[in-house]
């Protein structure tokens, strides 16, 4: 985890196992993103890739005017995309599965009085065994989670 720009209003997290199939999605698309923002001189943007959310990201979280989380979830939860504005709140813990966005939000308006516009982006994953090669249903999707990621930050950024 490394920012680079400190004048960048936008800070995009991937995160999930990269060898844990579709878990790798919010990597993927984090450095997709961030090549587009390159290739375009969009100079708005911090990209970071981490398996887990850590209570160290809250820095990086309230340095930032928006922050958009990117993550795989199960296709039982939805087949489809999720796009959602996270709130803060606090978990009880801070493992990998209670420690979310929320929790990064309500700890950056505790530590640093500020809360920046914070967003989720869900992808459903298919195949969470051990490898590096996407489902074919979520490889079909990220495409799609790229092109609203584009919007989202184009509608938001300088």
């Amino acid at each position: 985890m490394q920012i680079t720009n400190q004048k960048s209003k936008i800070l995009i997290v991937g995160y999930g196992n990269p060898y844990r199939q579709d878990d790798s999605i919010g990597h993927m698309i984090a450095r997709a993103v961030k090549k587009w923002a390159e290739d375009e001189k969009k100079e708005f943007l911090n990209v970071i890739t981490s398996y887990q959310l850590e209570l160290e990201m809250v820095e990086d979280v309230a340095a930032h005017e928006r922050v958009f989380f990117i993550d795989a979830h199960t296709a039982d939860y939805s087949e489809d995309l999720v796009f959602e504005k996270v709130e803060p709140k606090e978990s009880k813990g801070f493992t990998t599965h209670v420690f979310g966005p929320g929790d990064l939000a309500a700890l950056s308006k505790k530590f640093y009085n500020k809360i920046p516009e914070i967003f989720i982006l869900s992808v459903p994953g298919y195949k969470f065994d051990m490898g590096e090669d996407l489902s074919e249903q979520t490889k079909q999707l990220s495409e799609k989670a790229i092109d609203l990621l584009k919007k989202k930050l184009l509608e938001t950024g300088n």
